[in-house]
């Protein structure tokens, strides 16, 4: 079977193949899951380089939505709130792995900064994931852009659901809690010359290939 494919479909197949994905600053496979009362939480994450940040998120135990709203933040090392957004009860955010996220306006991250990501519990209603990597935490992956120390969690118990810098530790890598979005690399999403030319040169064979192979269509 022979398909006949036109040059600007291949080429527009090209450009729409992302060279990155947008994605979860962190994940994992299974964690261990409490319940407890209201705290501000998270974990401290340090930029290997510029980042933008596209979306928030908080830890959907049982992905089918939220019991109570969720105030999510993060936090430079002084205290400043950089960004700031709620996640609704239900299941208005969008679920992707063990988050549920909502967009945000890009903010960008310097390289080599240590920040404070931050949620409020609001309670008992929803789970909050927590443990240490290689330990407790399967299957523990962090976007190569940051790093996240064994012993990053974060946590502040407070009398109502005002989102905090949480400053206490129990030796957790994280509360989950929030988590957030990074945008591909700017970078990695232009072809550079070399690679624009060999792009090129495969899909002309292509449609050369199927040019010669087109089968004869007989009355």
């Amino acid at each position: 079977m022979f398909f006949r494919v036109s040059l600007a479909t291949l080429l527009l197949g090209v450009f729409l193949i992302p060279s990155a994905s947008f994605g979860a600053a962190l994940e994992f496979t299974d964690a261990p899951v409490t319940h407890d009362s209201q705290l501000s939480l998270g974990f401290v994450f340090t930029t290997t380089e510029a980042v933008s940040v596209t979306a928030l998120g908080y830890y959907d135990e049982n992905k089918d939505g939220f019991l109570t709203d969720h105030e999510v933040g993060i936090f430079d090392t002084s205290g400043s709130l950089l960004v700031f957004s709620v996640l609704n009860m239900g299941t208005d955010s969008s679920l992707d792995g063990h988050y549920r996220y909502t967009a945000i306006s890009p903010i960008s991250l310097a390289g080599n900064s240590s920040y404070i990501i931050a949620a409020t519990t609001a309670g008992l209603l929803d789970g909050i994931a927590y443990g240490r990597k290689d330990e407790t935490l399967t299957g523990f992956v962090v976007d190569p852009r940051i790093s996240v120390a064994s012993d990053a969690a974060r946590f502040l118990y407070q009398g109502d659901n005002v989102l905090r810098v949480p400053d206490q530790m129990f030796g957790y890598t994280i509360y989950g809690g929030p988590n957030f979005v990074l945008a591909p690399a700017e970078a990695s999403s232009v072809p550079e010359p070399a690679s624009f030319a060999f792009v090129l040169g495969g899909v002309a064979g292509l449609v050369f290939v199927s040019r010669r192979k087109r089968p004869t269509v007989r009355e």
